[in-house]
């Protein structure tokens, strides 16, 4: 089970617990325990209920259901529940969005095929998520009577099955003529092909509402690429497509592609599309001032194959330092020999705010060196170097990029352990680091893993975390059990002077240090809004102690969520 509440240590006074303390308890409790929920609230703004297995639970009462879920508003189902969900919802109102992810697969539920029809008569869903099954063209019909007969119906997925190229004619005809509300449609991984796209152009063709389209991993090739490139000349309304994993094989298609999207698509993906050298003056079109693109601002390119360095040194060092306006770029991975020109892009462009940038080693190479890249990007807000293997060089980089911006708000520095184990001089590299952290005149939200920290590195980090004077948001990630460190991390920003939300993300945490963390956390003072511990076990008798927690007065920012195993009483 997990659930979202709240709970404290029995033995702590309640002035002390006027922020927010937000747990996921993951163990298997009675759940008549949440009717504390709503003694505390005065109302129930949100709340997902979770059918589980019904071989789990031999003595569950079903019937009970229906009148659970007319207080809830979000569902979800394990696919063995499925008929009993559905029987359940006819009549219900309140139900908005449903997750069915799996209840479709014949793996999963052998009879599924006799329940995705009942789906069309449920008119008050807003969003429907039919992800991972075994739908094929041959049930693609009942996918068109979903979209035509759901009338509030506006995000749908339909992402990893079977649909294929003919599944796309009825799919395709809803659009055209009878979806009047759908607004996102992610068809990822359904093999549907090029013929699957041209069958789809014709239906975006004509539809007027559709924003968001997600056709990625489906094996489109040229021709399907053509398609789709003529159709987003004619339509106006789609502003984010996502085709990534998609290979044209053909760089003239791919162009034309990349010219018919600079009319008013903000958002694009090109991940996994492995573009070549030959795509290079599209991707000018698509990117410079001088072109028709006035509204591209989200663009994520990776596995490009351009054979020469010059065509590197002129995407990145050229086209996207004078491009004016894109705000995010996301390189997963960029290529360790473009770094000097993204390093000139970065420093030169003047609206790019937020960076994601992955690039793997090459040749004997253990580590890539940052360091040119890092001090380039003063003028950023956000950066995501998670995943990455750096050096030395780049660690103290970092510090330096810390120290000088006065831009950048958020950092993101996970799964990266090298940034903790850096020989011969790991102690300096922290140091460096950390120093950043504590001198930043501009960091609001930092992000990064102390998997991997000794307790003398540690005590730099949190020195310096001590020290800082604007973090508003920290996030520690560690990939081991918690442990005493959690403790101390706790305890020692209890006086920081701006921080309202902290996060500390672990593994399994051992019963003994619950009560201990709890204390430590609930000692953080009033201004702190938020402290989210992760996944924690917990007991019946700590939630019961939920109900004594003054000043909640923010239900829909912890919504509540658990498993249907019993009925509760307060429903």
């Amino acid at each position: 089970m997990e659930s979202v509440s709240a709970w404290l240590a029995p033995d702590l006074p309640r002035e002390l617990l006027r922020h927010h303390l937000l747990c996921h308890i993951t163990d298997n409790l009675d759940i008549r325990s949440c009717r504390l929920v709503c003694k505390a609230w005065s109302a129930v703004l949100w709340l997902h209920v979770h059918v589980p297995e019904p071989n789990k639970f031999p003595n569950l009462d079903f019937s009970q259901l229906p009148s659970v879920l007319a207080k809830a508003t979000s569902l979800s189902s394990h696919p063995l529940s499925l008929s009993v969900v559905l029987g359940a919802l006819v009549g219900n109102t309140t139900i908005r969005k449903l997750d069915l992810e799996g209840c479709f697969s014949s793996s999963e539920n052998p009879k599924w095929k006799d329940h995705i029809r009942d789906l069309a008569h449920l008119t008050q869903i807003e969003r429907l998520s039919l992800r991972n099954g075994s739908i094929r063209d041959s049930e693609a019909k009942e996918i068109e009577r979903i979209l035509s007969n759901l009338p509030k119906l506006t995000a749908f997925n339909v992402s990893v099955h079977l649909i294929g190229r003919t599944g796309m004619v009825p799919i395709s005809f809803a659009l055209a003529s009878t979806c009047s509300s759908l607004t996102k449609l992610n068809l990822c991984g359904n093999q549907i092909q090029s013929g699957g796209v041209i069958e789809l152009a014709r239906g975006i063709f004509r539809n007027t509402t559709l924003k968001s389209l997600d056709i990625s991993n489906n094996f489109v090739s040229a021709h399907g690429f053509a398609a789709l490139g003529f159709v987003l000349l004619k339509n106006t309304t789609l502003t984010e497509l996502n085709v990534a994993s998609n290979d044209s094989e053909d760089s003239r298609a791919m162009s034309q592609f990349l010219r018919a999207t600079n009319h008013h698509i903000t958002k694009l993906n090109l991940s996994n599309c492995h573009l070549r050298d030959d795509c290079l003056p599209a991707l000018q079109d698509l990117l410079l001032p001088s072109s028709r693109a006035t509204s591209l601002t989200h663009l994520e390119l990776s596995a490009l194959e351009f054979s020469e360095q010059r065509s590197y040194d002129s995407l990145f060092g050229e086209i996207l330092r004078s491009n004016t306006t894109l705000r995010h770029l996301a390189l997963q991975p960029c290529p360790q020999n473009a770094l000097h020109a993204l390093s000139l892009a970065v420093s030169g462009n003047t609206t790019l705010t937020s960076l994601v940038a992955s690039v793997w080693p090459s040749g004997q190479a253990s580590s890539v060196d940052f360091r040119h890249l890092f001090l380039s990007c003063t003028s950023l807000r956000k950066l995501d170097i998670s995943r990455n293997t750096v050096s030395s060089e780049s660690i103290q980089g970092l510090g330096a990029l810390l120290r000088l911006s006065t831009c950048l708000q958020e950092l993101r520095a996970c799964d990266m352990k090298e940034l903790f184990s850096i020989e011969p001089s790991p102690l300096i590299c922290v140091d460096e680091f950390a120093a950043g952290v504590r001198d930043t005149k501009s960091l609001k939200k930092l992000c990064i893993d102390f998997s991997y920290l000794s307790s003398d590195k540690m005590s730099f980090l949190m020195g310096c975390l001590q020290g800082n004077m604007t973090l508003t948001s920290l996030e520690l990630e560690t990939k081991s059990p918690a442990s005493p460190q959690a403790i101390g991390i706790l305890e020692s920003l209890q006086d920081h002077p701006s921080l309202v939300h902290l996060s500390l993300k672990h593994g399994n945490i051992s019963a003994d240090l619950v009560r201990k963390i709890i204390r430590a956390a609930s000692s953080m003072p009033p201004r702190m809004q938020r402290v989210d511990l992760g996944s924690i076990k917990a007991y019946p008798e700590q939630l019961e102690l939920f109900a004594r927690i003054p000043g909640w007065n923010s239900p829909e920012d912890l919504p509540i969520e658990f498993e249907f195993t019993a009925l509760p009483k307060w429903m």
